[in-house]
Parts: structure tokens; C-alpha cells; sequence
């Protein structure tokens, strides 16, 4: 079982014990954005969520520090954005916590991470190919 879905079903109205979670360690900022994530997911929860600047500035501050810490944490909370991002009406709330810069240095990173991994891996290939395998008589 994934630490996703070990995760209890969140409640609208216990948002801020999930905001809480994101001043913990790495695992329970994961449960917390995990549950605001659940939250997200249903746009009926979204004006709610888009209202509370505690939720917001606590997201931001914690992608910002930490993405690199955690993929799974940081893939929560863009994903929470990502779901205020497909309506207009919430684009306000990208802008205003600079969420668009701020994925795009996520994704330069686990770019350059991924070729920096693809090189290491190329570098460990065996030197013989099939068509010059060396056989030792």
C-alpha cells in the first residue's frame, strides 16, 4: 500500500489540521498535501480552498523550500495548483503566488536530473554489442 493511499478521506471543514501537517516532517507534509489534494480534486472545494490564504501561502512556501526533498511531496502540490489552474476564475491565485515560475524550476531540475541519470546509466553499459561479443577460447 502507498503512503497515498493510507491517507484517510479529507474533510473541507478540517483543512487547517491538514495545513498544520505542512510545518512537520517530510511524511507528514506528504499526508497534508495529500489530503489538500483530495480537497482539490472536487471543484466544488475550490472557492473554499481559494479563499484560505493560510492553505495557499503554506503550499507555495512549502513547494518552494522542499520540492527537491520529495517528488512525491512536490507532485501533491502542483497538482493541487494544477486543479485551481484549469479554471479562470482561480488563474489569480497562480499569478499571485508565482506557482508558474516556480513549477517551471521544478521541471528544468527533473530534467536535468533525468540526463544526468540517462549518462550514468549509458556510462554502465557493457562495451560488447551483440554483433561484438568477445569469446574467450
Amino acid at each position: 500500500m502507498s503512503p497515498v493511499e493510507s491517507v484517510p478521506v479529507a474533510v473541507l471543514n478540517r483543512v487547517d489540521d491538514y495545513v498544520e501537517l505542512l510545518y512537520d516532517d517530510i511524511p507528514e507534509k506528504i499526508k497534508g498535501s495529500a489530503l489538500i489534494l483530495q480537497l482539490a480534486r472536487n471543484p466544488d472545494n475550490l472557492v473554499e480552498l481559494a479563499r484560505n490564504e493560510a492553505l495557499l501561502s503554506a503550499l507555495s512556501r512549502v513547494l518552494r523550500e522542499e520540492w527537491k526533498r520529495s517528488i512525491e511531496l512536490s507532485t501533491n502540490i502542483v497538482y493541487t495548483f494544477f486543479c485551481f489552474s484549469t479554471y479562470i476564475e482561480f488563474h489569480s491565485v497562480i499569478i499571485q503566488y508565482k506557482i508558474g515560475s516556480l513549477c517551471m524550476d521544478v521541471i528544468d531540475y527533473e530534467l536535468k536530473r533525468y540526463d544526468q541519470w540517462k549518462e550514468k546509466v549509458e556510462g554502465k553499459k557493457p562495451l560488447a554489442t551483440p554483433d561484438k561479443v568477445m569469446i574467450n577460447i
